[in-house]
């Protein structure tokens, strides 16, 4: 291996599991082992719905969590 990247232990088993992550269609972190999102966007989509675009960085990977500032 010529690869002198350091990994965490998470993403060390996950690419053993699953391979080399691509990239999330929604935030673009390397990190969607597991079809086209990384586990956050897939999370939170689940949890808040769809995403929205952000108004700093025009990305659609904001996510409306209203109900959660109310902690």
């Amino acid at each position: 291996k010529g690869n002198t990247c350091t990994i965490c232990k998470k993403c060390e088993q996950n690419v053993k599991a699953y391979g080399k992550p691509s990239a999330c269609e929604y935030c673009n972190t390397i990190a969607a082992f597991i079809g086209s999102k990384c586990q956050r966007c897939t999370n939170s989509e689940k949890r808040y719905g769809p995403p929205v675009t952000c108004e700093q960085c025009k990305q659609k990977c904001a996510f409306d969590r209203q109900d959660e500032d109310k902690k």
